[in-house]
């Protein structure tokens, strides 16, 4: 029998998230330009400064919708991964071309910042700055094929940072889609139990092995088996939610058991939000856990108060619109930081750390969007139109079952 397919319309919830997040990331850095540094920060504001919390939750809602376009799409790879590519590629091709170009401008900004900014936090950037150009060539290979994250430091020093802070994250993803349409089936069950056996053993076995650092170090973790159980965290959950579509399941006792265990679970993440703030294997599971529990209340039916609220947040129109172009504030706003703390410098010198974090925080909010609505509209949905014309689809040979 085939696998039914959980509703588009009850994932509105996943691109309002996409959107908080690259909010979340841009205040990070805007914070980070501005000189505040993790350890001399406290309570949420740290949490804020952390990025990787929000790159985490952008790992796991990956796994999650990746699985959900695999399982329902049944492309040939080709077609999948010449959609995926074009999905990232262009707008990724554009950004890096503008990091590079800024590069100058960005180690001016470093200089100037120097009355905010410590020694060592100064010398280390340039460092990496020069590390890269003197590796001019490797990187410029590398960042063609999105495959910096899998160089070590050993071979090519601080290749996933390449020409763009956080490009890192975008060789990930990349190397995910690159093995998705094998893994996915697999983890899930569709291939077969000693298929699935041996997939979840392969892959467990990876993220030990990269816990326990006996995998070449690469800077960021940008290698796969070391961001993997966030990618499993994603597949697992989609799966969860296939389980809640099939008849027997849907509007039943057991789906108000599972309401009811859902309540209780959303109702303790919300409890351990406080201890979670600083404890980094806690907070991005915690995140995910709200946002399932609610994308699971939706399913069966049954949503409470809670859900509702969250419902609200998560899926009202200008969150929605943010989720949308949330991959290009991701890429962008670095670029925005450099544009806007140079002219800032230049214009109020005077300007405090505070006055200049909060300028910093405003302005480029606003230039980020704009450009990314911008760039939405020119270059990543005519990409997308592109890719869907050139690679047709049509189900794999095989179904999942």
């Amino acid at each position: 029998m085939q696998t039914s397919v959980v509703p588009q319309e009850r994932f509105s919830a996943i691109e309002g998230l996409r959107g908080y997040m690259a909010l979340w990331v841009l205040a990070a850095h805007c914070l980070g330009a501005a000189g505040y540094e993790i350890d001399q920060l406290h309570g949420v504001i740290k949490m804020i400064r952390d990025a990787g919390y929000a790159v985490d939750v952008f790992v796991i809602v990956s796994g999650f919708v990746i699985s959900r376009l695999i399982i329902k799409s049944r492309e040939r790879y080709i077609v999948f991964i010449g959609r995926r590519f074009f999905r990232l590629f262009p707008l990724y091709a554009l950004c890096m071309v503008a990091g590079a170009m800024l590069t100058n401008l960005l180690i001016w900004n470093l200089n100037a910042s120097g009355e905010w900014i410590t020694e060592q936090r100064l010398h280390s950037e340039l460092h990496i700055i020069t590390s890269i150009f003197q590796n001019f060539w490797e990187n410029v290979a590398l960042c063609t094929l999105m495959l910096q994250g899998v160089v070590p430091q050993s071979i090519v020093p601080y290749a996933p940072n390449g020409f763009l802070g956080t490009a890192w994250s975008i060789s990930l993803e990349w190397q995910f889609y690159l093995i998705a349409p094998l893994l996915v089936p697999s983890l899930l069950g569709n291939n077969g139990r000693t298929t699935l056996v041996i997939s979840w053993l392969t892959v467990l076995a990876l993220f030990v092995l990269a816990q326990l650092k006996w995998l070449p170090q690469v800077v960021h973790g940008a290698f796969l088996p070391c961001h993997i159980e966030f990618f499993l965290i994603g597949i697992a959950s989609y799966g969860m939610l296939l389980k809640l579509t099939s008849p027997r399941v849907s509007g039943s006792t057991e789906a108000r058991s599972i309401t009811h265990l859902v309540f209780g679970a959303l109702t303790i993440s919300f409890l351990l939000f406080p201890l979670a703030a600083g404890t980094r294997p806690l907070l991005p599971y915690l995140i995910w856990l709200v946002v399932v529990s609610l994308l699971v209340q939706k399913q069966v039916g049954m949503p409470d108060i809670f859900t509702r609220l969250l419902d609200w947040m998560l899926s009202s129109r200008i969150v929605l619109f943010l989720g949308e172009i949330s991959y290009g504030i991701y890429l962008v706003h670095l670029i925005a930081i450099y544009l806007i703390q140079g002219l800032l410098f230049l214009a109020f010198p005077e300007l405090g750390q505070m006055g200049h974090f909060l300028a910093l925080l405003l302005l480029v909010s606003l230039l980020t969007v704009a450009l990314s609505t911008v760039l939405h509209y020119t270059i990543e949905r005519p990409a997308i139109r592109f890719a869907r014309k050139v690679f047709t689809s049509r189900p794999a040979t095989s179904e999942f079952r």
